[in-house]
């Protein structure tokens, strides 16, 4: 009996370190992880071919540097790819314009960043 008593003692003793300390972690944890992440957007949500899209990069931790997006059509038997280079200002932001060709679709890339899908009418 001593001895299951010592188990379940020593087991709740060892259950509860761990969530101490995940509690005292986790908040600076989540706050160094989402200061300065690198963000892409990409407007207009429809793209029309023949018009221009806005696209955006945003990292302060690149400022001065160039970010080249990767945008190709999507598609595996036909593949086309084309590449963007943006500038970073002294803010580590940073905007150029795209020329919407005649795809279905466009998927946008750069380091650091969620893949952006932008459907084209």
């Amino acid at each position: 009996m001593n001895y299951l008593l010592a188990a379940l003692a020593a087991s709740s003793l060892f259950l509860s370190v761990p969530h101490v300390a995940k509690a005292e972690q986790g908040p600076s944890v989540t706050a160094a992880k989402t200061v300065g992440d690198p963000k892409m957007a990409v407007g207009p949500n429809v793209l029309t071919s023949g018009s221009m899209a806005t696209i955006t990069y945003s990292d302060p931790s690149r400022a001065g540097q160039t970010i080249l997006v990767t945008i190709d059509n999507g598609m595996r038997r036909t593949p086309e790819v084309q590449t963007v280079e943006i500038v970073l200002n002294e803010n580590g932001v940073g905007t150029a314009n795209w020329l919407v060709p005649a795809w279905d679709g466009a998927k946008f890339n750069a380091d650091g960043v969620a893949e952006v899908f932008r459907p084209i009418l």
